[in-house]
């Protein structure tokens, strides 16, 4: 696993493009890695990302799998260090553990539609149901939740309809390593190619 780390410059016209929508931020990632990963590229190559701005500054955290075969567009400055090697985790991460978290989530659920032959899947409104599905996650995915706050909602014009997506951080407590490492990896939740599901970990002081 590797962690890629990128400072946005505004004034770049790759970048301007990139942040119009979820789907053209997509699409750049992707652009930096093979094309030929199969009808899955994403899943395939375990590609998450994830933006976060704070005032002017403009940062774009991406993990994979694989390396990137190729530099992102003018105006995506690769930080020091970067792509990290993350490979070691799987010796780093145990039970008991603690960890603050960053989680941008799409937290859905699916229903059923008499004039569909599919089932849809729809954004949970309300607070407690959201609090519930990440309680469930959280369940699923090897780790206890501490405590945690819903900071923000972004409303994501992306297709017709839209969807919504919201900021989790708090405190966490590894119960299954396996798990958590899966997790880690792979993500959480829906909508992972339009930035959600990437757990960024910090140290619990």
């Amino acid at each position: 696993m590797y962690l890629s780390c990128y400072s946005l410059d505004l004034r770049s016209s790759e970048v301007r493009r990139a942040l119009k929508s979820s789907y053209e931020m997509h699409r750049t990632v992707m652009s930096a890695f093979r094309s030929d990963a199969g009808e899955a590229p994403r899943e395939n190559m375990n590609i998450l990302y994830r933006l976060i701005v704070s005032g002017k500054q403009y940062r774009l955290y991406v993990s994979s799998a694989e390396l990137p075969i190729s530099e992102m567009p003018q105006g995506f400055n690769k930080l020091p260090g970067s792509p990290k090697d993350l490979s070691r985790l799987k010796d780093v991460f145990d039970n008991g553990q603690i960890y603050c978290f960053d989680l941008m989530a799409a937290p859905t659920k699916k229903i059923d539609v008499p004039s569909r032959k599919n089932s849809k899947r729809v954004f949970l409104c309300k607070r407690e149901e959201r609090e519930a599905w990440l309680r469930a996650k959280a369940a699923q995915n090897g780790f206890e939740l501490l405590s945690f706050i819903e900071e923000t909602q972004v409303d994501n014009k992306l297709k017709k309809g839209g969807y919504n997506s919201v900021v989790f951080k708090g405190v966490l407590k590894i119960t299954d390593k396996e798990k958590f490492l899966n997790a880690y990896q792979k993500g959480i939740g829906a909508e992972k190619a339009f930035g959600c599901g990437m757990l960024l970990l910090s140290p619990y002081k």
